[in-house]
């Protein structure tokens, strides 16, 4: 299907492996208007899933960053490292306040995981910004990194 879209031509594709994982690769040129695209894109399935790896750039950059490109593309492995398979991912979570209060206020009473500026970033606010009852307001929770 990517290969079939409208504006894209692609080259001949090859059956290959990528760090002992089943992989198709093929070239492509994409046109949209007057702007070209040039790349690789790598279709690789682990777990009984297919991913779809692209490199690309306009045809001149390509041609530069091919070896690049493709040491990237063939680079596709499963994950072992586990302090990465540790990794947890936040979530945000949107709270209607029940009274008006400040970001820091919200944040005292709603903590998050990331720093106090981030909260306030996050809500397009300033940290003592007082923002009315029944506001949705967004904090962080969870999360870990590597160690």
């Amino acid at each position: 299907k990517f290969l079939a879209q409208v504006g894209m031509a692609g080259g001949t594709t090859s059956n290959d492996s990528i760090n002992g994982l089943s992989a198709t690769m093929a070239p492509f040129l994409f046109t949209s208007g007057q702007r070209v695209l040039a790349g690789r894109v790598a279709f690789v399935s682990l777990a009984g899933k297919t991913y779809r790896i692209l490199g690309y750039g306009n045809e001149q950059s390509e041609q530069r960053n091919r070896d690049a490109m493709h040491a990237t593309l063939t680079s596709f492995r499963k994950l072992t490292d586990r302090a990465a398979l540790a990794v947890q991912p936040a979530t945000m979570e949107v709270i209607a306040i029940e009274r008006a209060m400040t970001v820091q206020e919200f944040n005292r009473r709603y903590p998050s995981t990331v720093p106090l500026e981030t909260v306030a970033l996050i809500n397009g606010r300033i940290t003592v910004e007082r923002v009315p009852k029944g506001t949705l307001l967004k904090r962080v929770t969870g999360g870990t990194l590597p160690d």
